[in-house]
């Protein structure tokens, strides 16, 4: 019984807190997202087509998780990562 108020504490804690790979997958997102977005506006060069295809690839490892996640779960916690 001694260990239940610790358990508690732990639990609220673990429930406002910043979930490291979804932060992981939102970075990786915004990264493509901005290449993608340079790169509609101007010619694409070889070295410029395989960062792309370094990004995307970056981007499916780290957000694999959260495919089948729900929306109101990802923005729950895309809201715990800050500003992104």
């Amino acid at each position: 019984m001694r260990f239940y108020p610790f358990i508690l504490l732990v639990f609220l804690f673990s429930c406002n807190a910043k979930d490291q790979k979804m932060c992981d997958c939102l970075e990786a997102g915004d990264k493509l997202n901005q290449l993608s977005a340079e790169l509609l506006v101007n010619e694409v060069t070889p070295s410029q087509k395989a960062e792309m295809e370094k990004l995307k690839a970056a981007k499916a490892e780290k957000c694999k998780d959260f495919q089948t996640m729900s929306g109101e779960e990802m923005l729950k916690r895309k809201a715990a990562c800050g500003d992104k």
